[in-house]
C-alpha cells in the first residue's frame, strides 16, 4: 500500500490491514516452509512417491461441480451478502406443437 494511502486510513482500518497482512505473511512464510521441507525430504529420496497419490493425500481438486451448482452458490451467496439478481430474463421458449 502506498503510504499517502495509509494516512488516510483511520486506526481500524489500519489494524485492519496490518493484520490482514501479517496473516498474508504468516501464510507465505509456511508455504515456503513446506516447500523447502519438501524440497529437501524428496532429495534424500531414492525413488519419489506418485504425485497422484501425493495429491490425493492432500485432498486433491475437491468434488466436480456442474454449472448449475455453481450457479446456485453463487446466487446463495449473492443473496447472504445482500445482493440482487441483476440478470435479464430470458426468454421463454416458443412452443412449435401447433404449427
Amino acid at each position: 500500500m502506498l503510504p499517502a494511502v495509509l494516512l488516510d486510513l483511520t486506526i481500524r482500518e489500519f489494524e485492519a490491514y496490518a493484520a490482514g497482512r501479517a496473516r498474508r505473511d504468516l501464510i507465505e512464510w509456511r508455504r515456503a516452509l513446506f516447500t523447502a521441507w519438501h524440497g529437501a525430504y524428496f532429495v534424500r529420496q531414492k525413488r519419489l512417491p506418485r504425485l497422484k497419490r501425493m495429491m490425493e493425500r492432500l485432498g486433491g481438486r475437491g468434488p466436480a461441480r456442474s454449472p448449475e451448482d455453481l450457479l446456485k452458490i453463487a446466487l446463495a451467496i449473492n443473496q447472504a451478502l445482500g445482493g440482487t439478481d441483476r440478470r435479464r430474463p430470458r426468454p421463454a421458449p416458443e412452443s412449435r406443437m401447433g404449427v
